[in-house]
């Protein structure tokens, strides 16, 4: 879904960060106070689910308006192997020498992610390299064609685990890094007293625009 706002009079203070925003920004509109973000957003599980759409709910009510759109992608893709088969095999040719000569000092996790990627033939990780360049050019025709400045989702599926049980999930996160999305996670909800992140996604190569739309979040978000 995507968000627009008529009007953001209440963050009227805000100066654009350089002039190539604001040129960018400004091609149908006169002042930054009367700007028009269209922001895209879906959703992941229960506790976490029901504070994302109270976020969304707190954004409507500062005039952001939200609208569903198809994702250019397959959930079998999301829940498939490809990206990381993508990091082990690069982990793989990056560290090569190194691990070679210092493997033993590697960790449990960073070994086997390595041992992995040493079976993994070139041909398979540029076909994974393509789609990575149509992923991100696909998001980059939806935004084009929806009128999307930035997408939004839950930074998590839940909140932070215990420390030394896992590092959490990377489903809300990876298909933006696979794409090279810039990404910003907003600190602006709690469960249990545990921080559950906002996250704003912007299109590849415009992190200073990201930077912009996410500070608009934040300020409606509280």
């Amino acid at each position: 879904m995507y968000i627009h706002t008529s009007s953001l009079t209440q963050f009227q203070g805000l100066e654009p960060i350089d002039s190539s925003l604001e040129l960018f920004l400004n091609q149908h509109l006169d002042r930054y106070d009367k700007l028009e973000p269209h922001i895209h957003a879906f959703v992941s599980e229960e506790n976490a689910k029901h504070t994302f759409w109270s976020q969304i709910k707190k954004l409507e009510e500062a005039d952001f308006i939200i609208k569903t759109v198809k994702m250019p992608w397959e959930d079998s893709f999301i829940y498939g192997d490809a990206m990381l088969r993508l990091v082990q095999g690069e982990m793989a040719q990056v560290h090569a020498v190194r691990f070679e000569k210092y493997k033993d000092y590697y960790g449990s996790a960073m070994r086997a992610g390595i041992e992995l990627g040493q079976t993994i033939r070139e041909e398979e990780l540029e076909r994974y390299r393509r789609g990575q360049i149509k992923l991100r050019y696909d998001l980059l025709d939806v935004q084009k064609t929806e009128g999307i400045d930035i997408w939004v989702s839950p930074a998590q599926a839940g909140t932070a685990p215990l420390w030394g049980t896992r590092t959490g999930w990377a489903g809300m996160t990876a298909i933006w890094s696979y794409a090279g999305a810039p990404t910003v996670s907003i600190p602006s909800a709690t469960i249990h007293n545990m921080p559950l992140g906002f996250q704003c996604i912007g299109a590849y190569g415009h992190d200073e625009e990201l930077i912009y739309w996410s500070r608009l979040v934040s300020l409606a978000l509280g």
